[in-house]
């Protein structure tokens, strides 16, 4: 009786926390250098009403290169035993400078130890051509 105890004690507690995952985004404006702008929403789906936004940010960048190293420790936890990771990025890095739509199928990464996601994209003309709707 204490083992079954024990046991879904183990489980219960894997299930409410997760490990650290480090995430590191690259995003290139190729075949130009010039500055271009972009709004960065990184994010946990969840399938409901809501996302987990793991990082937002604003940025204008010359060289066209932008690239950031972030952690997120979601100490919150979800029934889930993997997170599906993904981000959504509207940017002019076009030929006319219009804003266009990026937001990729997520990625899914594990609850249980360290984890790392490395998204490497080249903007270039890519995306629907329209800005992103806000996250939230």
């Amino acid at each position: 009786m204490i083992y079954r105890i024990l046991l879904l004690l183990l489980t219960t507690t894997a299930f409410t926390t997760g490990d650290p995952v480090h995430i590191s985004m690259s995003i290139r404006c190729s075949p130009t250098n010039s500055v271009y702008c972009g709004v960065l929403y990184v994010y946990e789906v969840d399938y409901g009403a809501s996302h987990d936004v793991i990082k937002k940010e604003e940025f204008c960048v010359d060289p066209a290169l932008y690239k950031k190293d972030f952690s997120w420790d979601y100490s919150g936890g979800d029934a889930s035993p993997q997170y599906e990771i993904t981000y959504q990025l509207s940017h002019n890095c076009t030929s006319k400078g219009v804003y266009r739509c990026i937001n990729p199928e997520p990625v899914d990464v594990w609850v249980f130890g360290e984890q790392k996601v490395h998204f490497d994209l080249n903007a270039y003309e890519n995306g629907t051509l329209s800005a992103c709707l806000p996250m939230y």
